[in-house]
């Protein structure tokens, strides 16, 4: 007998082995949709579209998955610094890191969109 080794299970071919484990144990699990998918591919995909994850690790400080090359800068210019914030609106007086989120913010005052 073959055992199962994530059930109690046991069988006599290796084949109904596999394709229990396919049914019942797969190794492509979406934890917060729980959904099983028959490999990598196909939860890639669905994490894309539904979840927006990218390849990448997730951030220890806030679970962003963010490319290991970049980890470093993600910290520093999301979690750190508030001395950071030298980009100030003229509008409202909010402060952002970086001149691109401060275009992104005076959307919100002009309501104009900010690529057309």
């Amino acid at each position: 007998n073959i055992h199962c080794d994530s059930c109690p299970m046991k069988f006599t071919f290796r084949k109904l082995l596999e394709d229990h484990n396919t049914e019942f144990h797969p190794k492509f699990h979406c934890v917060p949709c729980d959904i099983n998918f028959q490999g990598p591919t196909s939860l890639h995909d669905h994490n894309l579209k539904l979840h927006e994850i990218i390849s990448g690790d997730p951030c220890h400080i806030c679970g962003k998955h963010v490319k290991r090359s970049s980890m470093a800068n993600h910290v520093k210019m999301v979690h750190q610094g508030e001395d950071m914030r030298k980009h100030l609106c003229n509008i409202c007086g909010n402060a952002y890191k970086t001149k691109t989120d401060l275009d992104r913010h005076y959307t919100k005052h002009t309501g104009q969109k900010q690529y057309t």
